[in-house]
């Protein structure tokens, strides 16, 4: 996976990470665990972050609808065509999950699953229950819904630029 040199829309930096090139028999789970950590703390070093509002500032953003905040959570996007049982890594899901939970929390706005095969829906199907309430971040897209709806033209990450795999 990498992270994208473009924003999304919502000025979100986006994450991007491949199912097919996910291999449970041949991963390290102790590297694959660190290079998840080291991603997220590069997208996250690109929020503008800001203090929290004081109880005034609270009271003037009611006020005035127009003040643009600055944005402090991630996108990220699993392209999941091409997913296979060797894809299926509860351990390193589980992972991702106690970490997003317990390091991380709302520090992601939304998680796009591309080209999800049935075969994926199982697995997905697995992780709810640990996901939760938060599973409702989650959306099933095509690649070009990826093109339209979270990029400006031009800048989707490159593998989501054609419709096939």
């Amino acid at each position: 996976g990498y992270l994208h040199r473009h924003t999304d829309l919502a000025s979100r930096p986006a994450l991007v990470a491949f199912a097919h090139k996910h291999n449970v028999l041949e991963r390290r789970l102790d590297e694959s665990c660190n290079m998840c950590v080291w991603h997220l703390e590069q997208a996250l070093n690109r929020l503008s972050l800001s203090e929290p509002p004081t109880s005034a500032d609270a009271s003037d953003l009611h006020h005035r609808s127009s003040v643009q905040l600055p944005v402090e959570q991630v996108l990220g996007i699993f392209d999941v065509r091409g997913f296979s049982p060797l894809s299926m890594d509860p351990e390193f899901a589980k992972f991702l999950v106690d970490i997003l939970y317990n390091y991380y929390p709302k520090r992601v706005g939304r998680v796009l699953f591309v080209g999800a095969p049935d075969l994926f829906g199982s697995f997905w199907d697995s992780l709810r229950p640990l996901i939760g309430r938060h599973a409702d971040l989650a959306e099933f897209v095509t690649a070009r819904e990826v093109r339209e709806h979270y990029f400006a033209p031009g800048c989707a990450p490159s593998e989501f630029r054609k419709d096939n795999f």
